[in-house]
């Protein structure tokens, strides 16, 4: 193999390997993260209520089968 070819095989190595590090550098500084406290305030002993979802309203004939009417 020339020399020219093994430094572009190195440097395209050498490239993996350091976006390998910068992925595990970022995997280790997110690793223990805390989730926020979603207590509400001073009653810390009381369970917070479940996050209700709403189906958003919809013009006549913009559903999902708007095609077949």
């Amino acid at each position: 193999m020339p020399i020219t070819d093994a430094v572009i095989v190195a440097a395209i190595v050498a490239a993996f390997i350091v976006f390998g590090m910068v992925l595990a550098w970022g995997e280790y500084q997110t690793r223990h993260l805390s989730r926020p406290d979603r207590s509400g305030g001073s009653a810390g002993d009381k369970k917070s209520a479940p996050i209700e979802t709403v189906q958003a309203p919809t013009a006549p004939g913009q559903g999902l089968n708007a095609a077949a009417s």
